[in-house]
Formats: C-alpha cells, sequence, structure tokens
C-alpha cells in the first residue's frame, strides 16, 4: 500500500481511499479550524459604514453590517414597520343588519355575494344576470311594498 503524508501534522499514514489527505478527523477539523480563523484574520477586515447610523467601523467579521446591537436593532424594528399592515382605528363588526342585506341581495337577484361584487362596475351585465335568474325561477323580482323576512318564505 501507499503511505501518505498527513496535510496538517505531516505523519505518514495509509490512506483508506485514495483522495484521503489527513490521518485523522482531528487533524481535519484543527487544519479547517486554522484555514477558517486565517481567512477571517483581522487583516482581511475592513472599515464600512454602519447601515443604519452611516458611522464608520472597523468590522469584527467579514458579514457585520452594524456598528453595534442597537443599530441592528433599530434598523430592523424600522425595516418590520414599514411591512406591517396599519391596524384598523375602530372594530370592524359584522352585524346582523348587514348579514341580512347580503342575503336579501342574493335571494333576490340568485347570484352569490361574489359574482354580484365582480359585475359591480358592470350594471348592464348584472342587469342581464338578474333578468336569466328571473326566467329561470332562482330568483325572485323585487317589489318594494313587500316586507320580507330573511330566512322565511313569504305566505300566499
Amino acid at each position: 500500500m501507499v503511505l501518505k503524508n498527513c496535510k496538517y501534522c505531516g505523519h505518514e499514514f495509509t490512506p483508506i481511499r485514495k483522495d484521503h489527505v489527513f490521518c485523522s478527523k482531528a487533524c481535519q477539523r484543527q487544519y479547517h479550524y486554522e484555514k477558517r480563523k486565517k481567512q477571517n484574520d483581522v487583516g482581511d477586515l475592513k472599515e464600512v459604514e454602519c447601515v443604519q447610523c452611516h458611522k464608520i467601523f472597523k468590522q469584527k467579521h467579514k458579514n457585520q453590517k452594524y456598528c453595534c446591537d442597537e443599530c441592528k436593532e433599530d434598523y430592523y424594528k424600522a425595516w418590520r414597520s414599514r411591512w406591517k399592515r396599519p391596524k384598523p382605528k375602530g372594530k370592524v363588526r359584522t352585524t346582523m343588519n348587514n348579514l341580512d342585506m347580503r342575503a336579501r341581495r342574493q335571494k333576490e337577484t340568485g347570484i352569490s355575494d361574489g359574482k354580484l361584487e365582480a359585475f359591480k362596475d358592470c350594471p348592464e351585465q348584472l342587469q342581464k344576470m338578474i333578468r336569466y335568474q328571473q326566467e329561470i325561477g332562482r330568483a325572485y323580482p323585487t317589489n318594494p311594498d313587500e316586507k320580507r323576512v330573511i330566512g322565511k318564505r313569504a305566505r300566499s
């Protein structure tokens, strides 16, 4: 078998596979730890401008964008507030009167509430649909004199 020298400690070892370059996992970990440490060394770091307060500072690691934790927190608070929906000022309540009006409108036209909302900008097409629904018996003609209780049929 072929003997190789360890890339980290230099000891001779018999590799299990062709591409093995370290004698042990410990040597491999230590080698990569030191390699990363060297890459993140203070010499590679530069002076950059803080994203929040625009003060120039020296980085402690290469992905650092903020000079301190307060700037980081302030930036994210401002960022989150831009994406939050504004809360309604008062409570939005669905009253029984509002539901009764919707149910009455659906019963009189024979068309679902979603379709009524979709056709509110095209009154001519809405009228055609209502007439058709009345012809086939799905809708009741509107009679302003008749007082109707929603949910109960009118007696004849």
